[in-house]
């Protein structure tokens, strides 16, 4: 694929918030989405860095390779470091592609 760093966009999907049922061993939750160009193919090896804005806190992730992770991240909140209604700003750098997106906390369970 070839990247034209001032028409490529890179778009970050809806974060999809995987909500862990509590227990005295999973005390985290995940949180995970998309890095996809302007023509909504997976990107791999991009940096992601998922900020919680009310408590400062960064986390970072790269995106997955091969066709089935084409494109996706995850990275884990212990439960400490965010409360429902938070939010979360994402982006994602690749060289000089560039693209952000924000969205809260939501308690999917």
């Amino acid at each position: 694929m070839k990247f034209k760093a001032l028409l490529l966009i890179i778009i970050i999907s809806a974060i999809v918030l995987s909500y862990l049922p509590k227990s005295e061993q999973q005390l985290f939750h995940a949180v995970g989405g998309f890095v996809r160009d302007s023509d909504g193919n997976g990107i791999n090896n991009v940096v992601v860095y998922i900020k919680n804005l009310d408590k400062n806190i960064t986390k970072t992730a790269i995106t997955q390779t091969g066709e089935q992770g084409k494109g996706a991240y995850t990275t884990l909140f212990l439960e400490n470091e965010f409360d429902w209604g938070d939010t979360l700003y994402v982006e994602a750098k690749k060289g000089a592609l560039y693209g952000n997106n924000s969205t809260v906390f939501i308690d999917t369970g």
